[in-house]
C-alpha cells in the first residue's frame, strides 16, 4: 500500500484467532456438572478369619467426574490398615476414617489391607464389615463343620475342606454382620397334637311353640394349629353358623340332631369363636320339654353357661337336671346379660354331657293399654236448624296404635281432623268406622287429636226429647269433659246419661297445635296467673248480691288442674275473659315418622273448623272412660214470650 493512499473503513480486514474472538465476545460455553463426583467399581472383599483377629484384602476401581478436590470414605473407623498401593491420589485418615483423595478425573486402582476386630473378644464368632458399595466377598476360616448367618448377605454358598470353610456371598452397601456357629445335629420333631379347650355360652328363649338357642363358642388352642372344628347339637336344628375366620360349614342332619363341620380361613392355633344359632319345636299345649345339648368334638375338656327366658306368659320349671349346677343368674358373664332379655335360670356345666327337663305352662295374656287419652275435651253445640256440631279434643300417649278408631253416631259427618298439629285425611274401614293415623310418642311425650263431625235433621219441636251421642273411641280417656251449648229459646230438663252434670269445667287449658299456633296472635299476659273456673266464678259474683258471693268459697273447690289457664275455646263465650299470653308448655310430640307423608295421607287435606259456641252452656264430666259412648238424653220445651215480640226470618 502506498503512503498516499486511502484506506476506506469498510475495506478494513481485521484476522484474529478463533479463541481471541471469544474471549472478546465472552463467548464460552456452559458444561453442566455431572449428578455425583465418583462412583465405586468393582469391590471385593478377601478375607482370611485367623484365632485373634480377621486380615481382609479390599481391591476396588473409582471413577471420578470433577477435576475439584474429592474425599472418598473407603475404610471404617475400627480397621487397622496394613498397607495401601495407588496409582495416585492418596490415602489419608480423615475424621477417624480412612479416605481417597484426588482432583483428578479418571478410573483408578486401589488395594487395602487390613485388620478388623471381633465383635465379642470372648466368643470371637462374629465381625462387624462395614462396605462402601456392592461387593463380592470372600472369607476363609480354619475349621469346619459351621453354620453361617449373614443377615444382608445374597448368593450365600459355603464350602468345606478337610482344615478350613469358605464362605462366598455379596455384600450391598452400608454395614454387615457376619457371624457362625458350629452345626448341631437337628433331630427329628415328632407331630404334636394340638390341646384344644371350649367354652359355651348358651342363651335359650321359650316362646310359644318354638325353644331358640344362641351358643357362642370360644375355643382356645395350644401347641398344634387346628383347621376344622366338629359340633354335634342334639335334638335340634341348626339355623346358621357364623364366625370372623370362618371360610366355610357343612350341616349335617341326621336323626339325633344336626352335626356341624367348620373349616377356618387358616390354621389357627391360639383362639377361634363362632356362634351357633338352633332351634327346637315344641307343643303348645302345656308339656315338657329337654333342652337340646351341644357338643364340642375333638376337644381336651369342655366346659360352659347356659341361661334360661321365656315369654311373660309361660311358667317355666325345672324339673330334672343331671351335670348341672344352679346359679343365680346375676352371676353370668357379662357377655350374656341382656338387659331387654330377663332370665329365670341359670346354670354352669364342666361336663358336657348334661341333661335338662323343662316344665312349660302356659297362662292366658290379659290385654293391657297401649294408648290412652290423659284428657279428652269435647265441646257440642245444638242449633236450632237441626244441626248438632261436636268437637273432641284429645291429649294422646301411644306406643304402638297406628291409627285411632272412631265409631261415630249414625248419620255423624266428618269435617276434619288434626294430629299434632297438621291435618290428616281420614279413612274408614269396612265397618263404617272413621279411622286417623297417628304417631308412636312414647310413654312420656304426648300430642294432640283434634276431629269435628255434624248431625244432620235434629231439629227441636215445641217439646220433646232430645238424644246427645258423642260415639265411641277405641282408647281410655283418663279425664273426661263435655260442654254442650243449648239453644236459649228451650228450657231444658230431666239431664238422664253416664256423665256427671258440674258448675265449672275443670278442664285444663291445652294447645292444640304446636305448629299451627305459631301464626296465631299472642295475647298478652295477666300480672299473676288465675285459672278459667276463677275468673267464670268472679264473673258470676258480679251478678249476684254481696250476700250471696260471701257464701262462694272458690279456692277450695279446684285441684291443680284447675290452676292452669284456659283457652277461650272452652268457657261460655258470654263471660268476658282478660286477653293472656301464656300459652301452655306441652312437650312437643314427634313427627310420627313416615306415616304423616303426602303419599300416605293423600293431597287433598282437611281444613279447620271450628263450631259455633252460642247458647246457654253445661257441663259434664267423667273419670276414666274405657270405649264407652258418653250419652245424654234431656227433656226440652220452647219457651212462649207473650209480652216481647220478635222479627223471625220465616222459611222459603
Amino acid at each position: 500500500m502506498k503512503k498516499n493512499e486511502t484506506i476506506l473503513q469498510d475495506e478494513c480486514v481485521i484476522n484474529l484467532p478463533l479463541e481471541r474472538v471469544k474471549e472478546f465476545f465472552h463467548w464460552e460455553k456452559t458444561v453442566e456438572k455431572a449428578p455425583v463426583s465418583y462412583s465405586i467399581k468393582n469391590l471385593v472383599y478377601n478375607g482370611v478369619i485367623g484365632e485373634n483377629e480377621i486380615l481382609i484384602t479390599m481391591t476396588l476401581e473409582i471413577e471420578t467426574y470433577s477435576e475439584d478436590w474429592i474425599s472418598i470414605p473407603l475404610l471404617q473407623s475400627d480397621a487397622i490398615l496394613v498397607s495401601t498401593e495407588l496409582n495416585d491420589g492418596s490415602f489419608p485418615q480423615i475424621k477417624g476414617a480412612y479416605s481417597f483423595l484426588i482432583n483428578k478425573k479418571g478410573v483408578f486402582s486401589i488395594s487395602l489391607k487390613f485388620y478388623l476386630p471381633f465383635q465379642s473378644k470372648e466368643r470371637k464368632n462374629s465381625f462387624r464389615l462395614l462396605s462402601f458399595g456392592s461387593a463380592k466377598s470372600v472369607f476363609k476360616i480354619g475349621k469346619t463343620g459351621l453354620t453361617w448367618n449373614i443377615p444382608n448377605g445374597a448368593g450365600v454358598e459355603s464350602t468345606e475342606t478337610k482344615t478350613e470353610t469358605t464362605i462366598n456371598c455379596f455384600l450391598p452397601n452400608g454395614e454387615s454382620i457376619i457371624s457362625w456357629l458350629p452345626k448341631v445335629e437337628q433331630k427329628t420333631v415328632k407331630k404334636v397334637d394340638p390341646i384344644v379347650y371350649g367354652e359355651v355360652f348358651t342363651s335359650v328363649f321359650i316362646g310359644e311353640m318354638m325353644i331358640r338357642c344362641m351358643s357362642e363358642v370360644q375355643y382356645s388352642i395350644y401347641q398344634a394349629g387346628v383347621t376344622t372344628f366338629k359340633i354335634s347339637v342334639l335334638d335340634a336344628k341348626v339355623m346358621s353358623v357364623t364366625g370372623d375366620r370362618i371360610r366355610n360349614y357343612d350341616l349335617i342332619q341326621n336323626e339325633k340332631g344336626t352335626s356341624v363341620i367348620v373349616y377356618s380361613e387358616y390354621e389357627v392355633d391360639k383362639n377361634f369363636t363362632l356362634s351357633l344359632h338352633y332351634e327346637k319345636n315344641i307343643d303348645q299345649k302345656d308339656s315338657e320339654s329337654n333342652l337340646p345339648q351341644i357338643f364340642l368334638e375333638g376337644i381336651d375338656r369342655a366346659s360352659g353357661y347356659i341361661s334360661v327366658s321365656g315369654k311373660t306368659n309361660i311358667e317355666l320349671r325345672v324339673k330334672e337336671q343331671s351335670k348341672l349346677t344352679m346359679m343365680d343368674v346375676k352371676e353370668l358373664p357379662k357377655s350374656m346379660k341382656n338387659e331387654s332379655v330377663n332370665a329365670q335360670f341359670a346354670f354352669r356345666h364342666i361336663n358336657p354331657d348334661y341333661s335338662l327337663l323343662l316344665e312349660i305352662k302356659r297362662h292366658e295374656e290379659i290385654p293391657v293399654l297401649v294408648s290412652i287419652a290423659d284428657n279428652g275435651i269435647y265441646t257440642s253445640v245444638v242449633l236450632e236448624d237441626g244441626k248438632i256440631m261436636h268437637m273432641a279434643l284429645l291429649q294422646v300417649r301411644n306406643n304402638s296404635k297406628p291409627f285411632l278408631s272412631i265409631q261415630l253416631p249414625e248419620g255423624g259427618v266428618c269435617l276434619s281432623s288434626f294430629v299434632d298439629g297438621r291435618a290428616v285425611k281420614p279413612i274408614k274401614n269396612e265397618n263404617g268406622t272413621l279411622m286417623l293415623p297417628i304417631p308412636k310418642s312414647g310413654e312420656s311425650e304426648w300430642f294432640m287429636v283434634e276431629y269435628v263431625w255434624m248431625l244432620s235433621n235434629v231439629k227441636l219441636d215445641k217439646k220433646g226429647e232430645l238424644s246427645l251421642d258423642l260415639g265411641l273411641i277405641e282408647i281410655a280417656i283418663n279425664k273426661f269433659y263435655w260442654s254442650l251449648y243449648l239453644p236459649e229459646e228451650y228450657k231444658f230438663s230431666n239431664f238422664r246419661g253416664n256423665v256427671k252434670n258440674v258448675d265449672y269445667l275443670r278442664a285444663p287449658s291445652l294447645n292444640t297445635y304446636s305448629k299451627a299456633s305459631q301464626n296465631m296472635p299472642i295475647q298478652k299476659t295477666l300480672p299473676k296467673p288465675v285459672s278459667a273456673p276463677m275468673m267464670q266464678a268472679k264473673s258470676m259474683v258480679a251478678s249476684f248480691s254481696q250476700q250471696e258471693s260471701q257464701k262462694l268459697d272458690i279456692d277450695n273447690d279446684y285441684d291443680e288442674c284447675c290452676e292452669e289457664s284456659f283457652d277461650d275455646g272452652y268457657i261460655n263465650n258470654n263471660i268476658p275473659i282478660p286477653p293472656q299470653e301464656s300459652i301452655s308448655k306441652r312437650k312437643i310430640a314427634p313427627s310420627g315418622g313416615g306415616i304423616f307423608q303426602n303419599d300416605i295421607l293423600g293431597k287433598t287435606l282437611p281444613v279447620k273448623v271450628d263450631i259455633p259456641r252460642t247458647g246457654v252452656v253445661n257441663y259434664f264430666e267423667r273419670f276414666f272412660l274405657n270405649e264407652e259412648r258418653p250419652v245424654l238424653k234431656v227433656e226440652y220445651k220452647k219457651i212462649v214470650k207473650w209480652f216481647k215480640k220478635r222479627k223471625e226470618v220465616k222459611p222459603l
